[in-house]
């Protein structure tokens, strides 16, 4: 999105929008350069020339570039201000850039702070957007690293703090981040937000390092008095030096200028107040009570103040760049969930119920492990208690949970999700007035055995219930009967049943139950699928004359090919275990018989 060529109003409309979709602690905009003119302001930055001679010769870092004024090394042009390095002796340097800094001009303690940069590319070259305290003592006083970069490893970038003791006994701490993409050829952000208690790096909307106060996180720890300098004002630098211990490359003969321009196109600082302990819904309004609440769409707002996540980043990589582990989901419905739990870790959501009663909360859970407790609270008050989470037998094996009968007022509110005890996926929770059946459903799981599907089910009370009846779809759009099974009809205590389905199709396989009331209502459950990756029968093989090769139901064709690659024949069915006989004017040799999941067999004619 560029945004240099809006408004001042429209930035921050738009601002607002971009901190909706990230989660980001946005907050309110303080001070910005968008480089929309032809030249540099000056009643923001000022320039840093030289070479750091004769005190400091290389900036202490062995650098091998003098900092000059000309446009050929910086300047606004575009849109965009532009860094440029070139290879012509200044100073005693081989090579000139630029830098510019805000001391004394424009300072900050605490915000979050952003770029918006595409980096150049080269060996040698070390971009760098970093902040320096006003009053400066390196390292005792602090360095806040929110991006450099080699420009030889064109996917990592480096955020960093300095501190501790002066050099030779000066320490940092920091992370290295590799990206997916060449990072000189689009443009990114690169930012911080720094609290009195924690600092925070990002790159675009995903949180990628954490450093914190209390506790002291420093790794190694300061070894000077000034344990934690993060707690005055900082100023601005953005430079791109050549050469120095950071690049690997002191030889002004190493350096290679192949992209030399770094472009930034804008700046921006955020007061952080007014956002940190705000929070909003997800999708901008209250998820309704009754209704189901998606695992993953957990309220918006700064780090920590919605969720709670132990672990950095998001373990799965995937919908949202906060910490809270996501991943691809296998249940009925695909969409996402939240894994990795950790005991203590929580998430929030904002939802509206519609009138004070007693619900039901059905969590949609998958354990492989050792199971796992969770509660629910309403406005900080635990409104479930333990609800305890079974193994369900595999981390993609998905079951219902139910606590019933819960009591919640009328209006909106918080509800936390809270952790008491790890090992557990979830998806969604559904909130009723009733369970999802008019029962009070604890189970229902899909079983994958050979030749057939056993499906069982629990339920935890019945009243006026008549029976269920096990229904089956290949599509979730055309839904078969596969039997009714009677019930108990009126129970206080714990039911259990089962049914052996024997059809057992090809592919992916969905079972839903309908219950049925002894007046005729009826409800449904969740869905629950299976995955049948039935094998081909083939007999004889070797053969001779020719070769039978039975065919599961559902698998719709298999092809045939020589070992040139051509496709000899296509067998195709669409009715039941179908056996078909091939091969009787194959000429002797070596063929390849190849299924719709991509296994692959041999077949011989001798």
């Amino acid at each position: 999105m560029i945004l240099r060529k809006t408004t001042l109003s429209l930035i921050v409309l738009l601002l607002l929008v971009i901190s909706e979709i990230s989660g980001q602690c946005i907050g309110t905009l303080v001070w910005n350069d968008e480089f929309n003119g032809s030249s540099l302001d000056m009643s923001k930055w000022t320039y840093e020339t030289g070479n750091g001679c004769p005190s400091l010769c290389g900036w202490g870092n062995s650098e091998l570039e003098y900092y000059t004024t000309s446009p050929n090394n910086i300047r606004v042009t575009g849109g965009n201000l532009e860094i440029e390095v070139r290879a012509e002796a200044m100073g005693g340097s081989s090579f000139t850039s630029g830098k510019i800094i805000t001391r004394n001009i424009a300072y900050w303690t605490y915000g979050r702070f952003e770029a918006r940069m595409r980096l150049p590319e080269g060996r040698g070259l070390w971009p760098a957007f970093w902040m320096l305290p006003e009053t400066n003592n390196w390292p005792t006083t602090g360095e806040i690293d929110i991006m450099e970069y080699r420009g030889d490893m064109n996917t990592r970038t480096s955020g960093t703090l300095h501190y501790g003791n002066p050099w030779p006994g000066n320490l940092w701490d920091g992370v290295d981040y590799f990206h997916t993409s060449n990072l000189a050829t689009a443009f990114h952000i690169y930012a911080v937000e720094w609290t009195a208690n924690e600092l925070r790096w990002y790159f675009d909307d995903r949180l990628i390092k954490i450093e914190t106060r209390i506790p002291n996180s420093l790794n190694p720890p300061s070894n000077n008095a000034n344990v934690w300098p993060w707690n005055t004002n900082f100023h601005f630098l953005l430079n791109m030096a050549v050469g120095g211990w950071f690049t690997g490359t002191t030889n002004p003969a190493d350096v290679v200028l192949t992209k030399p321009t770094f472009e930034i196109d804008y700046v921006r600082v955020y007061d952080m107040t007014t956002a940190i302990g705000t929070q909003w819904p997800y999708s901008g309004t209250p998820a309704p009570v009754p209704g189901k609440v998606e695992a993953e769409e957990y309220d918006r707002a700064c780090d920590q103040a919605a969720y709670y996540d132990t672990d950095l980043p998001n373990t799965g990589g995937v919908f949202r760049g906060e910490r809270v582990d996501i991943e691809a989901c296998t249940d009925a419905g695909a969409g996402y969930n939240i894994g990795w739990t950790a005991t203590g870790e929580w998430l929030e959501y904002t939802v509206n119920v519609a009138a004070t009663g007693t619900y039901d909360l059905n969590f949609r859970i998958a354990s492989g492990a050792a199971g796992g407790r969770l509660r629910v609270e309403m406005d900080g008050v635990d409104i479930t208690g333990p609800v305890n989470i079974p193994v369900t037998g595999g981390w993609a094996n998905w079951q219902n949970v139910v606590s019933t009968n819960k009591s919640m007022n009328a209006g909106v509110h918080i509800m936390r999700v809270y952790v008491e005890n790890a090992g557990f996926n979830i998806n969604y929770i559904n909130i009723n007035t009733n369970s999802v059946l008019p029962i009070s459903l604890i189970d229902f799981n899909a079983k994958n055995n050979t030749g057939n599907t056993t499906l069982v089910w629990s339920t935890g009370a019945e009243k006026n219930n008549d029976y269920f009846s096990i229904e089956r779809s290949q599509d979730l759009n055309e839904w078969s009967l596969v039997a009714n099974v009677k019930s108990v009809g009126n129970s206080s205590a714990i039911q259990h049943y089962s049914y052996v389905d024997p059809v057992s199709a090809y592919g992916k396989i969905y079972y839903r139950l309908k219950q049925t009331d002894l007046d005729g209502k009826y409800s449904y459950s969740e869905i629950v699928s299976i995955e049948n990756n039935a094998d081909l029968k083939i007999s004889p093989n070797p053969f001779s004359d020719k070769v039978s090769i039975d065919l599961p139901n559902g698998m719709k064709e298999v092809l045939v090919y020589d070992l040139l690659g051509n496709m000899i024949e296509k067998i195709s069915t669409t009715n039941g275990n179908n056996t078909v006989t091939i091969g009787e004017n194959y000429s002797k040799g070596i063929y390849l018989l190849k299924l719709q999941n991509g296994k692959i067999y041999k077949l011989i004619k001798q």
